[in-house]
């Protein structure tokens, strides 16, 4: 949560302090760190309001940025598309997705977006109350069997236009 109304690309800018970050004076590599993670999260035309003013998925999309601009070897990510219309899912996931392809970085996230995690996982982990259930690649993982053990709920699996879909019956 955001509960400072600092602007937006300030908000972008703390997670650079790792690196040495002086927002009175970032250094080239920082402003390029930040303007790179506001511009993945689409957020430039938000950079100078006061993050306090945006909506929660606005909110969530600066702070993912945030996250971004740390450019650090792992990624957490817990629900980083939570409160996200559905555009801004599949962009934010295609940005962590790209940003392991593209820069060989390993990012861990957290999602109870089945259909999101079979998209763009390479490896998933399936817990119930904190034990592993399965681990490997999403569709072995996701099964319907082992989605019926864990949630009880039957689904039907596929591919439209090969995206994998997950739908509950």
């Amino acid at each position: 949560e955001a509960h400072w109304p600092l602007p937006v690309r300030d908000i972008v800018g703390l997670g650079r302090i790792p690196h040495g970050y002086n927002a009175d004076a970032p250094s080239i590599g920082d402003r390029a760190a930040i303007d790179a993670a506001i511009a993945a999260m689409d957020i430039a035309a938000l950079a100078d309001r006061p993050i306090t003013e945006l909506s929660g998925g606005e909110q969530a999309r600066a702070l993912t940025a945030r996250a971004l601009a740390q450019a650090l070897d792992v990624l957490l990510a817990d629900e980083p598309t939570a409160g996200l219309d559905l555009g801004h899912r599949l962009t934010t996931m295609q940005v962590l997705r790209d940003r392991a392809d593209a820069q060989g970085l390993a990012t861990v996230v957290a999602l109870h977006d089945l259909a999101l995690a079979e998209r763009y996982a390479d490896r998933v982990v399936l817990m119930n109350r904190g034990a592993i259930i399965a681990a490997g690649k999403p569709p072995d993982v996701l099964s319907t069997g082992n989605i019926a053990d864990v949630w009880g709920v039957e689904v039907s699996r596929g591919n439209v236009d090969g995206v994998p879909v997950i739908a509950a019956k």
